[in-house]
């Protein structure tokens, strides 16, 4: 089996590109917005709406403060059909702490 790897590229000339942004957004679920972990929780279980599992790989997550010096990341055991989890390492009992991603 052959596997083919992507670089989405809005230059159609980039010779590093095997194919072009719109071949890869017409093969390629593609999905972002905001999940909030809660004051007093370690984490979010954010739902997808992807037909298949993505790659934890292919998430990539913003977040929208310093949480308070605290670590995030993604569980790859937590990734499944239908959502993703964001984590991070202690609860804070004060703030909500917001995160923006996408998956491609």
């Amino acid at each position: 089996m052959t596997t083919k790897h992507h670089t989405q590229t809005s230059k159609p000339d980039d010779p590093n590109a095997d194919i072009s942004t719109e071949e890869w957004n017409e093969d390629h679920d593609v999905t972002n917005g905001e999940a909030i972990i809660l004051a007093g929780q370690e984490y979010v279980d954010v739902p997808h709406g992807l037909t298949t599992t993505p790659n934890v790989n292919r998430i990539k997550l913003t977040p929208h403060d310093k949480l308070g010096g605290k670590d995030f990341w993604l569980p790859p055991d937590h990734v499944n059909e239908t959502t993703f989890r964001i984590q991070i390492s202690s609860m804070d009992l004060e703030e909500n702490h917001a995160f923006g991603y996408i998956i491609v």
